[in-house]
């Protein structure tokens, strides 16, 4: 299924959501509702970790049950068994979660998005048999169940009633507060780009794997949580709570509240506990009634209840004439700005004297028994701009792909500034200065320009999780440094401020190659690779590019490795040509003196030597 967009800085309207539910606790309100509540407050606490891996991520988990099971039953045994305090069971139970997690996410998350599904739906499965059983009955209760202990602080019961409401209420809260700060943190950012292109995160320099066996740790750490919370509720733990159907209905909470807000799973949790426990007389939602409940919310709604009073809340703004002026629009050409010594005074140590920026050494890539490239060879020389030309087919984005690490080579050989990067992945490369701009502008639609260009400095800059979690107070100097240099590379490429915070979903496709650009050169990026950089772009926005390409060589030290298929454009900017036939090099050389072979003409479609376009530098 496709995973809606992801919505960025909901603290304030998710905390508003906890709010209601907190005033709601000190009314007089039916027993019955106020169990309903709390019971919906711990499948939240549960759905908003899940809403992490989901909307953010870009996952699919069909097992969320499972890890709220194990969850609730390792913190009822430990308070049961061991005397330990409950705070401590408590943590006992969420860091077991993340450790199981990580255990299973390790081998899962490589399946991708179908096999994460299959596996958790199966996990959810032998949880349930395995509590169920007899092998763990001594401790479970099997399919007789668990009593769980009383709970009281203070002289005040845990275990139901205002008391309980108030403790479901605060980790509630807790649980929004971390993953708010989460989701629009560096971490987060990372987890959208991965949603958005793995590819494209990879040669940002995110550690796929990693990033996403996190999220997944995260996701049933709150789980178990959640199962604590829920475990108090109801006093009892049975393995029929916890079924595979159970785990549907925590998706659908997830996509009927607005996947990727945070807020929405909290309204989807009312929803289908509050509804059907306390509103509907037969106290349950028939499969029938669910199935279309979660259809339209599937096709007709797909931002969910969250999106949807979004939009009521931004229609009543305009109605009374109080939202912000929009961005001004761009106009069809971006000149860059001038730059300055200073902004480019910390871009690296000092090259060599004499060595190439890039150096390739008869490198071959195969697919099986295909041979993609053989024996490709060419130098990239500093502050220079190096074309590489040729059919498609030819083998041009497979070289790429091979630069930046994203490709496995069978043989040959790459260096940067004269140190070898072969056993560098596209991170470690990254974080070196090679830096591969796409075909296609892979950037992520749910943020805005600034924090696309922000992911630009994930390789370069290391962040803590812990202060990532406890929000933008611990994080905000560095935050801070990064929006500076967001800033500062936009500029750069001629995006006007105005456009800044503006959704990178609203820019043309000359601005959004661009802001890919940006990205590139925020960090520490000495070499660009640029695939097709003017595909899709009129005459005039080519110019646009060519001057760009050329103010980034000669002031930001850069060299530039490109691919184009427009002859003309490259032979006014670049300094070297490489041609590529059938994964070969046949040409290397100055642009018009390579094209001017006969035998290079006829490669491009019978094109004669007379028919080029000149230079006019």
């Amino acid at each position: 299924m496709k995973i809606n967009q992801a919505t960025s800085r909901t603290l304030a309207p998710s905390m508003s959501i906890v709010a209601v539910l907190a005033v709601a606790g000190v009314l007089p309100l039916d027993p019955a509702l106020r169990f309903s509540l709390v019971v919906a407050m711990a499948w939240a606490i549960a759905v908003i970790g899940l809403d992490l891996f989901v909307g953010y991520t870009g996952q699919v988990s069909f097992g969320h049950a499972a890890f709220v099971a194990l969850g609730a039953y390792l913190v009822s045994v430990l308070r049961a068994q061991t005397g330990l305090p409950t705070v401590v069971c408590v943590a006992i139970g969420v860091l077991g979660m993340a450790a199981v997690a990580v255990l299973l996410g390790a081998v899962m998350v490589r399946l991708r998005t179908f096999g994460i599904a299959v596996t958790t739906f199966f996990f959810a499965y032998v949880v349930v048999t395995l509590l169920t059983g007899d092998a763990l009955a001594g401790l479970t209760g099997g399919a007789s169940g668990l009593m769980v202990p009383d709970l009281d602080a203070g002289g005040t019961s845990l275990t139901g009633g205002p008391g309980l409401y108030a403790l479901a209420v605060l980790l509630l809260a807790a649980a929004v507060f971390l993953t708010c700060n989460l989701a629009d943190s560096r971490t987060g950012r990372a987890l959208r780009l991965i949603k958005s292109n793995e590819a494209v995160a990879a040669a940002c320099g995110v550690q796929v794997t990693r990033a996403k066996v996190l999220a997944f740790a995260y996701c049933c750490a709150l789980a178990a949580l959640g199962g604590f919370v829920y475990s108090l509720s109801v006093g009892y733990l049975s393995p029929d709570g916890f079924t595979v159907a159970q785990s549907v209905y925590l998706f659908a909470m997830v996509v009927i509240g607005g996947t990727g807000t945070v807020g929405g799973p909290i309204l989807g949790a009312l929803l289908l506990v509050v509804l059907p426990e306390y509103v509907l007389s037969g106290g349950h939602l028939s499969a029938v009634v669910f199935a279309a409940v979660l259809l339209v919310f599937l096709v007709v709604l797909p931002d969910g209840l969250f999106g949807l009073a979004t939009r009521a809340v931004r229609a009543l703004r305009r109605r009374q004439g109080v939202d912000p002026p929009a961005a001004e629009p761009a106009g069809p050409v971006i000149r860059p700005r001038p730059l300055t010594a200073g902004a480019v005074a910390d871009r690296g140590e000092s090259r060599p004297e004499g060595v190439p920026t890039l150096a390739v050494r008869e490198l071959e890539v195969r697919f099986g028994a295909f041979v993609a490239l053989t024996g490709a060879a060419l130098q990239l020389r500093p502050r220079s701009v190096h074309a590489v030309v040729g059919p498609n087919g030819a083998g041009k984005t497979t070289l790429l792909n091979a630069l930046s690490g994203l490709q496995p080579v069978a043989a040959g050989s790459v260096e940067l500034d004269g140190a070898p990067i072969d056993g560098l992945g596209p991170a470690g490369r990254r974080r070196r200065g090679l830096i591969r701009c796409f075909q296609t502008p892979a950037l992520v639609p749910d943020l805005d320009v600034l924090d696309n260009v922000k992911l630009g400095l994930y390789a370069d800059r290391r962040g803590s999780l812990a202060a990532e979690l406890i929000g933008r107070r611990a994080t905000r100097r560095r935050e801070a440094e990064l929006t500076e240099q967001a800033h500062w590379a936009l500029e750069q490429v001629g995006v006007p401020t105005a456009r800044h915070r503006m959704s990178a979903s609203g820019l043309d496709l000359s601005e959004q190659k661009r802001v890919e650009i940006a990205r590139g050169i925020v960090g520490t990026g000495r070499v660009l690779l640029l695939d097709e950089p003017t595909a899709g772009l009129s005459g005039q926005e080519m110019d646009g590019m060519r001057t760009l390409l050329t103010s980034l060589r000669e002031q930001l030290d850069l060299s530039i490795l490109v691919i184009s298929h427009h002859i003309g454009f490259l032979t006014t900017v670049a300094d070297e040509m490489t041609v590529l036939d059938y994964g070969q090099v046949v040409g290397h050389g100055e642009p018009t003196e390579v094209l001017g072979r006969r035998d290079i003409a006829q490669i491009f479609a019978g094109i004669e030597p007379a028919e080029l376009p000149g230079p006019s530098r």
